[in-house]
């Protein structure tokens, strides 16, 4: 029978494993990364030492993908929820997704670099899934920004999704956190290209007064 202090031991071992697996992961690509690479890296002897804890190459990136999603979730819908303007939701969303890429680099980079290979696992519908799910927040928070007006109403909803996501997704490679902006302040400078591209007139002007 496992003690508390095996518990924590074993907790913590997986979460080394975890966040090894994730770098190994982003810079030689999931494919060509082996179970032999991560318990090198960890610092077991041989690679039946990791099967202790998790019982495949597999099964680890499944478990540093869902812990991704589901931390990527409850902020989303944290701002969901939040009775805001639409347009102020999606300011908001930008500023969380471009820290999701500075908070999770290398899950980010395998979703990036691995997404054909993983397509083809069963194991991983729920990347699909989640994609698919949180493409359709953001286009219909745009579609309710050009309802209520903040946006034109010829404004293109997938083009804007697919610009913002471009932006944010290559802020979040070349930000360095040592730099003069925060990461807010990127995100800000991002809403605004975007924002004030599809701006009605009116929104414009109010832009200009700030």
């Amino acid at each position: 029978m496992m003690d508390e202090t095996d518990s924590v031991e074993s907790t913590n071992r997986r979460s080394q494993i975890l966040r090894v697996a994730a770098e190994i992961f982003a810079t030689t690509g999931y494919d060509a990364s082996t179970v032999r690479d991560i318990a090198s890296a960890v610092g077991f002897s041989n690679s039946g030492s990791l099967y202790h804890h998790f019982e495949s190459k597999d099964a680890i990136l499944y478990e540093l993908l869902q812990r991704f999603w589901a931390t990527r979730w409850i902020e989303i819908n944290a701002i969901l929820a939040k009775h805001t303007a639409a347009s102020e939701a999606l300011r908001n969303l930008v500023e969380g997704t471009l820290q999701a890429t500075i908070d999770f680099p290398h899950e980010i980079s395998i979703l990036n670099k691995d997404s054909a290979v993983l397509a083809t696992l069963p194991e991983f519908s729920f990347l699909r899934e989640n994609e698919s799910k949180s493409g359709e927040a953001w286009r219909t928070l745009i579609t309710s920004a050009i309802e209520e007006g903040s946006f034109r109403k010829e404004t293109d909803v997938d083009l804007v999704y697919r610009t913002l996501m471009g932006a944010i997704l290559w802020g979040g490679r070349w930000f360095d956190p040592r730099g003069h902006l925060q990461a807010e302040q990127v995100a800000e400078k991002i809403w605004r290209i975007v924002f004030y591209g599809v701006a009605t007139t009116r929104q414009t002007e109010l832009g200009q007064n700030h």
